[in-house]
């Protein structure tokens, strides 16, 4: 067996060698002992795998034979066992303690004076997903991407189609799956949705849609100033009918390019605007041509500013949106250590402009409209006093459960080992705080009850209880 390790002992002894003679000196490191066990799944021993050590000394082996060994110093220790990738996902990443959750792994003690064998049960409550998947024809279709997504708890797989069209996705903890085949960049793409139950095997067969590829361009000849064009300002958007983003595309920043283009359009009208410009103008694309257009990009005036936090402290590091009436927009460089920004290339008309702090603990997002009339402007936002959530998570038996996500919209937490969690940096509003295992075969999802939010209030949520 091979292994490697972090960290290691050593000792220095004196050797004297004499000219034409051998001899030989043993060596003795003290201290040292020996964590080993075995690994069995579905009973068996695993032929297979990766074994880990975290904690006073960090190493790395392999499984062999069902058996593993590691030569370490007297500390702490967590192990940690993984099948192999490239082979069919029999059982899952297991801890010591029999758990695939870190938090709740056992650690292991070992001394100066004695080994200590630790044998892994893997978890191998798992079930598995197998079909095929066809094109619009129904024939077999050969290398198609297929992914499986848990829909109640972490847990996804992935494969690729052989030459027959068939699949098999291995590792999945029992739940309700969302599987999906796509080639093509995305073009093409199927999703269906089944449960996998544990040692059992699920059949789904996956039809690809026909899809036309449209090869509509529309080519943009822009004029715009050196100084847009060095930033990446310089650029187009198209949108559709129904106003939808349909591509977008910029000039060369090295200004090496006096066109842009914007392809893969279907046949009809769209508005191309100027990012952050109040400029547009509507074409008509035909199927599969080039419609050639001519816009000019002014160079406009600057936007200026201060961004404050709820304080009226001065925030660094802060990013400045600028937005024009066509909905795209123009990116600033954070705030400067006096909380100031300034945004070249705006010009007259109707703009919305937003703060944001890096850090959301500083203060909650704030926007402002603004009327441009082609002058330098000035526009100082001042951040809103940010809400938190607080609450505790727990399992089916009252336990608190350590390691668990919670999420509110954008705000985000991770219970420790009490199960409480502390969400910051949160806008007003009314909130339903979910929670989620990031560990294979843990905890299913849970929710809290909704509960309003006031400015800068601190509020704890209901407990949110998980099921295994």
């Amino acid at each position: 067996m091979s292994y490697w390790a972090g960290a290691f002992v050593s000792t220095t002894q004196s050797v004297t060698v004499t000219a034409n003679k051998d001899d030989a000196k043993t060596i003795t490191l003290e201290g040292i002992q020996a964590i080993k066990g075995k690994v069995t799944a579905n009973g068996k021993p695993v032929a297979s795998g990766s074994v880990s050590l975290s904690g006073t000394q960090s190493a790395w082996g392999e499984i062999e034979n069902g058996s593993y060994l590691f030569w370490v110093t007297p500390g702490t220790y967590t192990v940690e066992v993984s099948p192999e990738w490239g082979k069919a996902r029999t059982w899952l990443t297991t801890y010591s303690g029999n758990t695939v959750r870190f938090p709740d792994a056992k650690k292991i003690k070992v001394s100066k004076s004695k080994s200590v064998t630790v044998d892994i049960k893997a978890y191998d409550k798992i079930g598995k997903i197998t079909g095929t998947v066809t094109d619009a024809k129904g024939k077999p279709a050969k290398g198609v991407n297929v992914y499986a997504n848990a829909l109640n708890r972490a847990g996804n797989a992935s494969a690729v189609t052989d030459s027959k069209g068939k699949y098999t996705l291995t590792g999945l903890p029992a739940d309700k799956y969302s599987v999906n085949a796509y080639v093509d960049a995305g073009y093409q793409w199927v999703s269906m949705t089944t449960t996998v139950k544990t040692k059992a095997t699920a059949k789904v067969n996956l039809k690809l849609p026909k899809v036309t590829k449209h090869k509509g361009k529309i080519v943009v000849t822009l004029k715009a100033p050196k100084a847009l064009v060095k930033a990446g300002q310089a650029c187009a958007v198209a949108f559709n009918s129904k106003g939808l983003w349909s591509g977008s595309d910029c000039l060369r920043s090295d200004g090496k390019s006096k066109t842009l283009t914007i392809e893969g359009l279907a046949a009809g009208k769209y508005k191309v605007a100027l990012t952050g410009a109040n400029t547009s103008k509507t074409v008509t694309v035909k199927k599969n041509k080039t419609t050639k257009v001519k816009m000019t990009r002014v160079a406009g005036t600057t936007l200026s500013g201060k961004v404050s936090k709820p304080s009226g402290n001065a925030l660094a590091s802060a990013y400045v949106t600028v937005t024009d009436e066509n909905g795209t927009s123009l990116y600033s460089q954070p705030t400067d250590a006096k909380g100031k920004y300034k945004i070249s290339g705006v010009v007259k008309g109707k703009y919305t402009v937003s703060a944001r702090a890096s850090n959301s603990k500083d203060g909650v997002a704030v926007t402002k409209k603004l009327t441009l009339k082609g002058k330098k402007a000035t526009a100082n936002l001042k951040l809103i006093k940010p809400s938190t959530i607080t609450g505790t998570v727990v399992n089916s038996k009252g336990k608190a459960v350590e390691g668990i996500d919670v999420s509110v919209g954008w705000g985000w937490g991770e219970t420790g080992a009490k199960g409480t969690y502390k969400i910051e940096g949160l806008a007003a509003g009314t909130y339903t705080a979910e929670a989620r295992d990031p560990y294979y075969g843990g905890y299913f999802d849970g929710k809290s009850s909704k509960k309003k939010v006031g400015t800068g209030k601190t509020v704890k949520f209901s407990t949110i209880k998980v099921k295994s």
